[in-house]
């Protein structure tokens, strides 16, 4: 595996916008890069750019204390996707 800092380079940055996109980009590089399912939600909050999201992330994990992946990116959907319905039905 490359070192940490050029993999992180590579991980798609999440801003708080797109859930979507960015999940299947991070599932890109998960399989690209052999990430084990075990490291999966470490390498999501380093790629965490909002701080929003960031916080999300946060008290997520503390509720979901034993979350794989799959739990994680569905609950990312429902929180980050119903925000950008919301933001597009006000412009």
């Amino acid at each position: 595996m490359e070192d940490v800092w050029t993999m992180k380079k590579q991980l798609p940055d999440f801003v708080g916008t797109d859930p979507v996109g960015w999940i299947t980009a991070t599932e890109r590089f998960f399989e690209m890069n052999e990430v084990p399912s075990r490291d999966k939600l470490q390498w999501a909050f380093m790629s965490m750019e909002d701080e929003q999201a960031m916080m999300w992330f946060y008290y997520w994990c503390e509720e979901n204390p034993n979350a794989d992946w799959n739990s994680f990116s569905i609950a990312m959907i429902r929180e980050f996707g119903a925000q950008m319905v919301q933001n597009q039905e006000s412009e």
